[in-house]
């Protein structure tokens, strides 16, 4: 579970240690994944939002962080016309949670044809919850092709500021190094 007050720090190399790496971006990153990759893989700490209640405490432990990596999950991989099934957040590596918002009972997947699964939070309450987070200028949204997570949020009405991009950042330090 997450505490009720995140600790930024969690999963940070202290500055001394980071600033050792920092001979070149390519170094730095090597030296924070190795630090990242000495943090426990714990699936227990990882958790299932089903109540408003425990989805405000993650909104608090992001803003408390000041950084949160966020990611939605829809039906479609064209952000026009995907429906919105549920999102994810992470505070801190090894800090994350998942909130079905619109899965459904069905033969083939998820997102099949049935009622709605119980217990999951109904989606206009969750973006209700989530919207002063994702707009908060004071928290940086991070995501893998967030670009995608953009377009999804704001036919809700949601814009995403400031954000880091993952696969952005990925190719500006790394390009070139396959045949990608």
């Amino acid at each position: 579970t997450v505490p009720k007050k995140a600790d930024p720090s969690a999963g940070s190399a202290p500055r001394s240690e980071a600033a050792a790496g920092a001979g070149s971006p390519q170094a730095a990153v090597a030296f924070s994944a190795q630090a990242l990759a000495k943090i426990p893989f714990d699936r227990a700490k990882y958790e299932t939002v089903t109540t408003t209640t425990r989805l405000s405490e993650w909104i608090e432990a992001a803003r408390s962080s000041g950084r949160v990596a966020f990611d939605t999950e829809s039906t479609s991989t064209d952000p026009h016309r995907a429906e919105m099934v549920g999102f994810s957040l992470a505070v801190a590596p090894g800090q994350a949670c998942y909130v079905p918002l619109q899965h459904r009972d069905g033969a083939s997947d998820l997102f099949g044809g049935g009622g709605l699964v119980a217990n999951q939070i109904s989606l206009g309450e969750a973006l209700q919850l989530i919207k002063g987070l994702l707009e908060d200028a004071s928290v940086v949204k991070i995501g893998q092709n967030i670009k995608y997570d953009l377009l999804v949020m704001a036919r809700h009405g949601i814009s995403l500021a400031p954000i880091d991009d993952t696969m952005l950042l990925s190719y500006a330090l790394d390009a070139g190094r396959g045949n990608n």
